[in-house]
């Protein structure tokens, strides 16, 4: 782990725990400059005109940092556009990545980059969605152009959008985790919040994710919450569904059964920890450890060692992460660690129950 993901991992472990007053009051002075900040940022770009094109471009981000469910969400759209016969790109910021420019993480036949290049979420999505063109640009509208101009694409999907406000999109399409949807009440740092809530009346949809996981009396009142900020907004409900597993390569599937009578230690680099953790739980396997990382973690051998000497006195006998994470692992091929992710894909239902 290097320090800028540890000096993270402590600022996120504070403001979650509450501890820590004197910090905490110091981020929150942070905030309320950093909200001024945003907002004045986001007035002067929304008043110049915004740049237009003659594809389809749909826009994926959310209001909050952290794991919000946009790369599923992101899968899953790609899959279904690719279903209808369009030729789909898809454009990642290249988060952690070491990309600069324009870089084809995919060109539709073949992955032509790493996860520590591309980015963890770009090189996952180019290998869940093989016939998409998948690249990494900061600058959105030149990533645009080339998909259009060299790529011939139909649509482009953004990720991380909400904040892009230089562009004219089709669909503006936020998602709100139901375990935590307003970053704990606060704007970052003192919070998760990346633009007031009231941003939401800019959305054509919201994504409520993990909805299964909260009560439905709290589901109802946080569709309520969301009508009163966007009463026109379209409001769609987002749950995981683990499949199977799967091994480093990503392409050879297990069934849960493997499992059977193992003591699993499971750990995971994602921006919400705890919802992989109870779905593992939820799911009967016998956790006997867990630890977790920072969100896009580029993994050491320190790391591991420290993985290591957390589950040797618990007997371990595999070890259990996500897709994510396990994409960055792949020196650990050829190595006696049994190790397996969880393959999961998102369901998705209207506000009234049925399949999208």
């Amino acid at each position: 782990m290097f320090l800028y993901e540890k000096l993270s991992f402590y600022w996120i472990e504070c403001v979650k725990s509450g501890k820590n007053k004197i910090f905490l009051s110091f981020l929150y002075l942070l905030s309320r400059i950093y909200k001024m900040f945003v907002l004045r940022r986001r007035e002067r770009i929304l008043a110049l005109p915004k740049k237009k094109f003659d594809l389809k471009v749909i826009g994926v981000g959310n209001i909050v940092l952290g794991g919000t469910g946009k790369t599923p969400l992101v899968i899953w759209l790609a899959k279904k556009n690719l279903e209808k016969g369009l030729r789909v790109g898809v454009v990642f910021r290249g988060y952690a990545g070491e990309a600069r420019g324009t870089l084809i993480v995919q060109d539709g036949k073949n992955i032509l980059s790493t996860p520590y290049i591309a980015g963890d979420e770009a090189y996952l999505v180019s290998k869940k969605v093989p016939n998409a063109i998948v690249i990494v640009d900061r600058v959105k509208e030149r990533a645009i152009e080339f998909l259009q101009n060299e790529h011939g694409c139909d649509i482009v999907i953004l990720d991380d959008a909400f904040q892009y406000w230089s562009i004219q999109k089709d669909l503006d399409i936020v998602t709100i985790d139901a375990i935590d949807p307003w970053g704990g009440g606060y704007m970052f740092p003192r919070g998760f919040l990346r633009e007031p809530k009231e941003s939401l009346s800019r959305a054509n949809i919201v994504v409520i994710s993990r909805f299964d996981l909260i009560d439905y009396k709290d589901l109802l009142k946080l569709i309520q919450d969301i009508k009163s900020i966007n009463f026109n907004a379209k409001i769609l409900l987002m749950r995981y569904v683990p499949k199977k597993l799967v091994d480093m390569s990503l392409y050879k599937e297990y069934n849960f059964n493997v499992l059977n009578n193992k003591r699993v230690f499971a750990f995971c680099g994602i921006g919400n920890p705890d919802s992989f953790f109870l779905t593992c739980k939820n799911l009967g396997i016998n956790i006997v450890g867990s630890t977790s990382f920072p969100d896009h973690i580029r993994y050491t051998e320190k790391d591991l060692l420290r993985l290591y000497n957390k589950s040797k006195t618990l007997n371990v006998d595999v070890f259990l992460t996500t897709e994510k994470d396990i994409v960055k692992l792949n020196f650990l091929k050829g190595s006696n660690l049994l190790l397996y992710a969880l393959l999961i894909e998102a369901e998705i239902f209207s506000e009234g129950g049925k399949n999208v």
